[in-house]
């Protein structure tokens, strides 16, 4: 027994010293937040200052994009302005959805010509992107949403509510409706196609008045007014493409920079990263040729996933149409060429839209050049696997 009352006082000790006058409940709460709030960096809030941990963007200068970015603006305008609280930017991989996200951001903090109406309490980003493409290769990046939950936990780190954070977990929710109520709040949420929590989404189409919020996915979702980024205007690429140049020291000759658009399709990741290829020493020829290697790493980052999600369905049989043609086609020569009947044709068009690896203009469809070099070298490398097994059989 005294052994027993010995080791009743060390743990008495211990358990004041270290957790003191709290329950054991509130103690984990309390490492919780300890634990999460290094990883979320936030400004904090001074007098007319905005709350938010927006990261530095990694572009430089911003070109172009100045009617996607002012209508992306014009729709964040508070109500009767706006009745729209939730914008999508979609488009393939690589094409600047995520820089023109960020870029919208950094122009309320910084813009001082902004209504003080319009302006924001506190904006909120998020991101759910798994994998970065640099100059090196396609590189993991620790993955911050996954979970409604870790919403949750980045909007009350942003807005410094640690009451929030200290919660249970089932009042949360409720929380975070009513804090968001009471200031006007811009929530980003980037790469959205890479979560699978069905929450997530619901929470966006539910979004408390008066928070307003921008999404970023690959995939087209029929809950926001969708913007669709295709490739840059040729002055706007042009521009960019000199303006990489001159980070990487790389000497173009005008035709070369005028084959790089084309080449591209003036998907500004396409471009910065062939930049950099050449800045490592590699032929400009060497670059524009790999281009259309669907094993290179701009190739895999921009189609990969998407085109692994339709191989052997209609809408894969689409695209290999597409790819037939010079520019752009109908969906009825599409039907034909592909040889579907009209309901899987339609199922399959749509699906190519929401996965943005075509663009409808009117009754045409049509892909960017990288897509259409993708596409083609994969069907041509499945025509010689299927060959090579017919001569080994």
């Amino acid at each position: 027994m005294e052994t027993l009352g010995i080791i009743a006082g060390i743990a008495a000790f211990f358990y004041m010293a270290f957790i003191g006058q709290k329950t054991l409940k509130e103690w984990w709460r309390d490492r919780r937040w300890d634990a999460i709030t290094p990883d979320v960096q936030v400004t904090g809030k001074l007098a007319n200052s905005i709350y938010h941990n927006l990261p530095q963007p990694d572009y430089g200068q911003f070109i172009g994009r100045e009617n996607e970015l002012m209508q992306v603006m014009r729709l964040l305008r508070p109500y009767p302005h706006s009745q729209h609280a939730l914008v999508t930017i979609d488009g393939v991989g690589g094409v600047g959805k995520s820089a023109l996200a960020l870029e919208v951001a950094h122009r309320y903090l910084r813009d001082n010509d902004i209504p003080s109406g319009e302006k924001f309490d506190a904006i909120i980003w998020t991101s759910a992107k798994q994998t970065v493409l640099t100059a090196e290769g396609i590189v993991s990046r620790k993955q911050v949403l996954r979970t409604i939950d870790d919403i949750y936990t980045t909007i009350a780190v942003t807005l410094e509510r640690e009451d929030i954070i200290k919660a249970p977990a089932e009042e949360q929710s409720e929380l975070i409706r009513k804090a968001l109520t009471q200031q006007r709040a811009l929530l980003i949420v980037d790469n959205l196609e890479t979560v699978d929590d069905q929450a997530v989404l619901e929470f966006l189409r539910e979004l408390p008045a008066p928070t307003k919020a921008i999404v970023t996915t690959r995939h087209r979702i029929d809950v926001a007014y969708s913007i669709r980024l295709q490739g840059l205007p040729e002055a706007d690429a042009l521009k960019l493409i000199e303006k990489e140049c001159e980070k990487k020291g790389v000497a173009l000759k005008a035709e070369e920079a005028q084959k790089l658009f084309y080449r591209t399709g003036s998907v500004p990741l396409a471009m910065v990263w062939s930049i950099a290829q050449m800045g490592f020493g590699y032929d400009v020829r060497a670059v524009l040729t790999r281009l259309g290697n669907p094993s290179n790493d701009i190739a895999r980052f921009c189609f990969e996933g998407a085109l692994a999600g339709i191989r052997g369905k209609p809408a894969y049989k689409i695209l290999s149409a597409l790819s037939l043609f010079a520019i752009e086609a109908s969906r009825e020569v599409l039907g034909y060429v592909a040889d579907l009947p009209e309901l899987d044709r339609d199922d399959g068009l749509v699906e190519l839209e929401k996965l943005s690896l075509v663009n409808k203009h009117g009754s045409l469809y049509s892909f960017l050049p990288l897509t259409k070099d993708y596409v083609i070298a994969e069907l041509a490398k499945e025509v010689e696997l299927r060959n090579r097994f017919a001569d080994e059989k």
